[in-house]
């Protein structure tokens, strides 16, 4: 038998029952409905009623996902180093994660209902929820708990030297940042959806359409209403001295020009409501209710949208040798069909989200998103290999051996007496999504867009190209390396020289490679 171009060091690995907080990927965007969206900047975060965080480019690629709670992940706040997602009830629970990696740090536990808003300053993290409570903590650990709301806390932002909270009932609170004492309390009469800090002014926005603006004078702060509009502001956000409120599934820009604010324009963004809102440079991110996210340029120009995630999407393969139709589901579900009869032979859940499936030798091979290798025979499971992140993509070249792609990995996954897996190259902070080979060489596509060369021999991996859609599919025809992106384009490469011979938008979402044919 032909042996692997590796070393013959393989780890063996023990079968684990739990695996904390791995990274996972699918192609798709958010479930349910996108609650908030805050930026560094350069990528754009995204917490929704699907209990996830998601990490996108500003071309609204889809990097990283983590499940952050059982129930909605309400809200979520930067800092340098963290994330901190804040979870609704019964969870009630803020998890903290490493920023450059993703990586779980900390579970935050003090509210006693649902987590609405969170903010960092400094080495405070202040948290917001509906116990009608303020929750300071200093290093992730409990401070103080402040009590001025006698409703829901929906808002809170650090304005100057001042904390600032708005309530359910529309009771906006200024306390002492450095004391956490409470200078003064205003009653706007309706609950407080938005706040938004632009330049020297704090602006506020309400359930029944009224947008205030708050300034410090000297050591009073002073407010009046500069906007009354016809249905509920749902989110603002400022850049300069425009401000952008969203009404509806539309977005409104406003120029303030010596002291009075006057609308520019009106960009319909989203069939459904905006419920949260982002500007970034030239761009307009929009989350609404439905799990979709869209971009706009601040002209009105569409320029592009996340694409929503399903819960019964599947993976499908069909097993020529014993005539059987594989089906591993989103929901953990790996069920076995006869192809004749149509009828379930076998099932077996998994207990985690399936990203793909393959047919090895005697046995079902379902890497998930929970980073867990499940190997399964005639409906039993057989073993179970543990790793970091998710498993989403593999390449067969024989019954018993595989390469499996994850996040900045690509492993080798093979049975001798028994299955083991190793990691043979690695790509930082990148997505294996596609894996195909010819010969010595494996061909990778990732969900930044980028297409590598990997030479098993010399263990060296090039990259030949890159465009900003994630990488679906990549196969070798006719001495041309064709690679699939997520959003129908195309490139044709040189089997030999890896030169760009051409690229084109296919007609097809998604591509289907046969012989000589391309169908």
């Amino acid at each position: 038998m032909k042996r692997s171009p590796f070393p013959a060091i393989f780890v063996f690995v023990i079968l684990l029952t739990t695996l904390s907080f791995p990274l996972d990927f699918v192609l798709f965007g958010h479930k349910d409905a996108v609650w908030e969206l805050q930026t560094d900047g350069n990528l754009i975060y995204s917490v929704s009623a699907d209990g996830t965080l998601k990490v996108w480019s500003k071309e609204l690629v889809l990097l990283n996902t983590v499940t952050t709670h059982s129930s909605w992940a309400r809200c979520v706040a930067l800092s340098d180093k963290y994330i901190a997602v804040g979870g609704y009830k019964p969870d009630n629970e803020i998890r903290v994660y490493d920023k450059s990696n993703l990586k779980f740090l900390y579970t935050l536990k003090g509210h006693t209902a649902s987590v609405f808003t969170l903010s960092f300053y400094k080495n405070y993290l202040f948290s917001g929820g509906s116990d009608n409570s303020i929750l300071v903590w200093k290093d992730f650990k409990l401070f103080k708990r402040l009590k001025y709301h006698d409703a829901w806390v929906r808002k809170i932002v650090v304005f100057g030297d001042f904390l600032v909270s708005g309530d359910e009932n529309g009771r906006v609170v200024f306390s002492n940042i450095a004391d956490f004492s409470l200078v003064k309390m205003f009653e706007l009469g309706s609950m407080v959806n938005a706040m938004s800090i632009m330049e020297s002014s704090l602006i506020v926005g309400t359930a029944n359409g009224t947008v205030y603006e708050f300034q410090i004078v000297g050591r009073d702060v002073k407010y009046r209403k500069v906007l009354s509009l016809d249905s509920p502001v749902e989110a603002i956000d400022s850049q300069g001295n425009y401000l952008y409120v969203s009404q509806l599934g539309s977005v409104f820009l406003f120029e303030k020009k010596a002291g009075s604010f006057k609308k520019m324009r009106k960009i319909n963004v989203s069939p459904s409501e905006v419920s949260t809102l982002k500007v970034v440079g030239a761009t307009i991110f929009a989350g609404n209710r439905q799990g979709e996210i869209y971009s706009y340029s601040i002209t009105g120009d569409y320029k592009a949208k996340s694409p929503r995630h399903f819960f019964s999407s599947a993976k499908i393969i069909k097993s020529y040798k014993n005539n059987e139709l594989i089906v591993a589901r989103e929901n953990g579900n790996v069920e076995n069909y006869s192809i004749q009869t149509g009828l379930l032979k076998w099932s077996y859940n998994i207990g985690t989200s399936a990203r793909f499936v393959a047919e090895a030798k005697d046995e079902i091979v379902v890497g998930s998103g929970s980073g867990k290798l499940f190997l399964l025979k005639g409906g039993k499971l057989t073993a179970s290999i543990v790793t970091e992140d998710a498993l989403i993509s593999y390449l067969k070249l024989k019954d018993n051996l595989f390469y499996v792609g994850s996040l900045g990995k690509v492993y080798l996954l093979e049975k001798t007496d028994r299955w083991s897996i190793k990691p043979v190259l690695k790509l930082e902070g990148e997505w294996i999504t596609a894996l195909s080979y010819s010969g010595n060489v494996i061909y990778i596509g990732t969900n930044a867009g980028n297409v590598y060369t990997f030479d098993t021999k010399n263990g060296k991996a090039s990259r030949i190209y890159n465009y900003p859609s994630c990488a679906v599919s990549i196969l070798m025809v006719n001495s041309s390396l064709y690679a699939f992106f997520f959003d129908g384009k195309y490139a044709i490469f040189d089997g030999k020289s890896w030169q760009l011979k051409n690229s084109e938008i296919s007609p097809l979402y998604s591509v289907y490679l046969s012989g000589k044919d391309l169908v």
